[in-house]
């Protein structure tokens, strides 16, 4: 709910974080422990190290880093010799799967193929619980292509990641001794002045002590260095630190969105969807703001559940997520107008076959450059269903559908990867040779739902696969998100109310084999801005008088499928005959009890709906709109926000303008793309070179390269069923209304 006047009112929840609390004593123990837990593995790791090192050296030792806030970021995925052996011995310690290990030898074939063994080996640590940090190997510029490091870069960097844990309270070993590679002597000399500028600019050596703040480790100069490394404890076994925040604008092809009316609004500008330059006019001032993504909602039927069945009246009349533009259209254009943000659509398994839907992404990731991403959804409307289904009647089950799609990712993982050898364009003029067909096979994908021979019809784009988002919390969502998710959604009116998802989606991922750490979860959030918090309660107040009443219901109603028209304006719907109802009003009572004095009628909900839709929506000053995101981030485990907007592009002005400067005072936010003209998963892992997913996911393990086995026939391709990993007996029936209501994408 939000607070205004010292009391909650309808629409979203602000509950503002209260520091010092005896929960947090209780992190900060985590943290004490953890701390201890880390130490260890270091040292084991230390003595490893030092017993592999090529040259009979001493493990290098870390460099002091800047206390001035600078955060940096680099090519970690180059980094080679004893960081690896170092690395391993902290994923085995942490209760990591091993594995294989290449062998290292000097001769020129291995370094030759040095970027491509280092982009297929999977990681060897959970970077984030082990307080690791980000050191800069080299500026990509705006090229896409990461910088290559030779050994001597390789030690500097590994160096500075010493430096950077020095910083933060943990032991460096030995003194400035540094290995010696390739006959290179100049690092003592770099260390050296480095070590000169640093006390030209009065940074001490010595790693500085961090005060305590009511038996809290605070920063020492009031930011944390790290980019999600500080530890506040553990919570569900996955690290609570304070992170860079991911951040995207949320978004659709109508008009006011997840605010119904408020396009009436005279700053409003969200009718404006259907010219060109109002997106690219967006997509510039978002990069320009540097939010990382802009994620295009979509459905492909109208909200007809309130007043019906099938009374679309009520969306119609109030523009109530209606009409709707086809999303991926938009997004060349978008593309064209900026350099670096990331564009995510929202595409559905059920109605398009995976040849077509995979040359479409393809296409676009080609001109984009590698930034789009597509949000894999298997579609909730029975409106969509009556005209996409060929005279089925209604919508397949949620089981079959989720069937479908798990299938439906197997057909365009493989079109994608495995169809083309990374090397297949040759262009070779001389020859008349455009493409090798020796590099070019089929798939012979035979299955339950899709016979698909292939070839793919597109050449490998930047990113070969796009980045994968997913936005389900049903049983069967959460299923599919830890397996193909590298970005889940979810909406909610407290982090309470999603900590357990996360916190499953995040098991069921490590049990898969993936790195839970890396899956980005974001929830959705409506941020209403003042410069004062008495700015901030009048702009909300001046939203709800242009809310659409009937287009709120007409939303709650396709979200849901509950049909709130025969209940009256003031009944208490808590003591309603349908459970469902009843079960959504207890949940709402428990983060907002003192709503209305506690009764929540028709006309609550409404009101509740017309800013921000279902959800958080937080009205205050920036100081008080970034407690509540940290809030976010310690309870509920998430790692950014999918920012609704109440006006269109106001919203995002002021988010830009008021609350980035107090994410960044606070050490939340980053200060730009950490690959300037980069690829969209570059930028969503911070790391240059990552254009492909990463090696745990399920997509790399397809991948073509010039050095796997070539097949002499196409009948050594891929081929036979999906992989069939997913449990589809113990779904729920309701699980159609659980994914509605955790996605709002329409």
């Amino acid at each position: 709910m939000v607070v205004v006047d010292g009391k909650a009112v309808p629409n979203g929840l602000y509950s503002p974080y209260q520091p010092n609390t005896p929960r947090d004593i209780h992190r900060h123990v985590d943290q004490v422990q953890n701390g201890v837990r880390q130490d260890e593995l270091r040292s084991r790791s230390a003595q490893s190290d030092s017993s592999r090192n090529d040259n009979n050296n001493a493990s290098p030792n870390g460099l002091p880093s800047p206390t001035d806030g600078t955060r940096h970021c680099g090519n970690d995925r180059l980094h080679q010799g004893h960081t690896r052996d170092m690395k391993q011995a902290q994923r085995s310690e942490l209760g990591w799967p091993k594995t294989s290990q290449s062998s290292r030898n000097g001769n020129q074939q291995t370094q030759n193929n040095t970027a491509e063994r280092d982009h297929a080996r999977p990681k060897q640590a959970q970077w984030t619980e082990l307080g690791r940090t980000w050191v800069k190997a080299g500026s990509a510029g705006n090229s896409s292509e990461s910088p290559r490091l030779n050994h001597d870069d390789r030690d500097v960097s590994r160096s500075g990641r010493q430096a950077q844990r020095t910083e933060l309270g943990t032991r460096a070993a030995g003194t400035f001794e540094r290995n010696i590679r390739n006959g290179s002597h100049n690092l003592e000399a770099q260390g050296r002045e480095k070590q000169a500028q640093w006390t030209e600019l009065g940074r001490s050596t010595a790693p500085p002590q961090a005060p305590i703040s009511n038996g809290i480790p605070q920063p020492v100069d009031g930011t944390w260095h790290t980019n999600g490394s500080q530890s506040n404890g553990l919570t569900n076994g996955h690290s609570k630190s304070k992170k860079k925040l991911i951040l995207n604008a949320f978004v659709e092809m109508c008009s006011g969105h997840q605010s119904p009316g408020l396009w009436r609004h005279p700053l409003d500008k969200s009718s404006n969807f259907n010219t060109l330059t109002h997106w690219t006019s967006l997509a510039q001032l978002l990069e320009n703001g540097s939010f990382q993504g802009i994620f295009i909602a979509d459905v492909l039927g109208g909200y007809d559940v309130y007043g019906g069945p099938q009374n679309l009246v009520p969306a119609i009349r109030s523009g109530a997520q209606w009409p709707v533009n086809e999303p991926l259209s938009i997004v060349p254009a978008m593309a064209a107008a900026t350099s670096s943000i990331g564009f995510g659509v929202t595409i559905s398994t059920s109605y398009e076959q995976p040849y077509h839907l995979a040359r479409r992404l393809s296409t676009v990731d080609h001109l984009t450059n590698g930034r789009v991403g597509w949000n894999v959804v298997t579609g909730y409307l029975d409106s969509a269903a009556r005209n996409l289904s060929n005279g089925e009647q209604g919508q397949k089950r949620h089981d079959e559908r989720y069937e479908i799609a798990e299938e439906y990712m197997d057909v365009v993982y493989k079109l994608w990867n495995s169809s083309w050898r990374s090397d297949a364009v040759r262009l070779d003029k001389k020859a008349g040779v455009y493409t090798d067909p020796e590099c070019v096979r089929e798939i012979h994908h035979e299955g339950k739902f899709f016979h698909v021979p292939g070839p793919h019809f597109c050449a490998p784009s930047p990113q070969r696969t796009p980045v994968i988002m997913q936005a389900g919390t049903s049983r069967s969502g959460k299923k599919f998100a830890a397996e193909h998710a590298e970005a889940i959604f979810v909406s909610a009116h407290s982090p309470a109310s999603v900590v357990d998802s996360v916190k499953g989606i995040r098991a069921e991922a490590e049990r898969r084999g993936r790195d839970p750490s890396k899956i980005k979860v974001l929830a959705k959030f409506c941020p209403v801005l003042g410069r004062t918090q008495e700015e901030a309660e009048a702009k909300y107040r001046d939203y709800l008088q242009y809310g659409d009443y009937e287009g709120a219901l007409a939303l709650f109603g396709g979200w849901t499928g509950v049909d709130m028209a025969p209940y009256g304006d003031d009944e208490e719907l808590r003591y309603v005959e349908s459970n469902a109802i009843r079960s959504y009003i207890e949940g709402l009572l428990n983060t907002a009890p003192d709503v209305n004095g506690g009764k929540w009628t028709k006309k609550t909900l409404a009101e509740h709906i017309m800013v921000g839709g279902l959800g958080a929506t937080c009205v205050g000053t920036p100081d008080k709109v970034a407690d509540e995101m940290e809030r976010w981030v310690q309870e509920g485990d998430v790692d950014g926000f999918n920012i609704a907007y109440a006006l269109m592009p106001q919203t995002f002005e002021d988010v830009i303008e008021l609350l980035i400067p107090e994410l960044r005072k606070r050490g939340l936010f980053w200060d730009g793309y950490c690959v300037p003209g980069g690829t969209y998963r570059e930028n969503l892992y911070e790391e240059p070179g990552q254009h492909e997913p990463l090696p745990d996911h399920p997509a790399a393990q397809m991948i073509w390269r010039p050095t796997t086995e070539h097949p002499k026939t196409s009948d050594g391709a891929f081929k036979g069923d999906a992989r069939g990993r997913m449990d589809f007996e113990d779904w729920l029936s309701k699980d159609d209304l659980i994914d509605a209501a955790s996605m709002q994408l329409g």
